[in-house]
């Protein structure tokens, strides 16, 4: 069973920490408003994709461009209780696929035997998808 960690900042290196935790040891980490500091409410930015057409749903993938591993952050719609990562060439061919079981969270992708160039991601959760692209130098 995985453990879950809540975490009220976090910095490039703890970032880097809780990346390589959740991929070799799939802890889930959750990020937290610190409690006493209403102003972190008022400053805190939008997460892209967060409005309403969009349900809820987001992806987006980080260093991009990458060289050792990816790291995929996403959020599903509420309803949605699963969901497929899918990364193909650019040719179309699929290169890996992870089924994501929880709403929210990141996905980590060992990519130091991936040849490099441009590869597209796609998140399906239901009759709803969302896209990007990932650079691998």
């Amino acid at each position: 069973m995985a453990k879950i960690f809540f975490l009220s900042e976090c910095g490039k290196g703890q970032l880097m920490a809780k990346n390589l935790l959740t991929y070799a040891y799939g802890h889930q980490y959750y990020d937290c408003l610190p409690v006493d500091d209403t102003a972190a409410m008022k400053s805190t930015a939008v997460m892209p994709g967060a409005n309403e057409a969009d349900n809820g749903m987001y992806i987006s993938v980080m260093p991009n461009p990458a060289s050792t591993w990816a790291a995929f952050e996403f959020r599903l719609p509420a309803q949605a209780q699963e969901a497929l990562l899918q990364i193909t060439d650019a040719q179309g061919r699929n290169v890996v696929s992870f089924t994501l079981k929880v709403n929210q969270g990141q996905q980590l992708w060992d990519i130091r035997e991936v040849k490099k160039g441009t590869y597209f991601y796609i998140l399906k959760a239901g009759n709803q998808s969302k896209s990007g692209k990932l650079i691998i130098n």
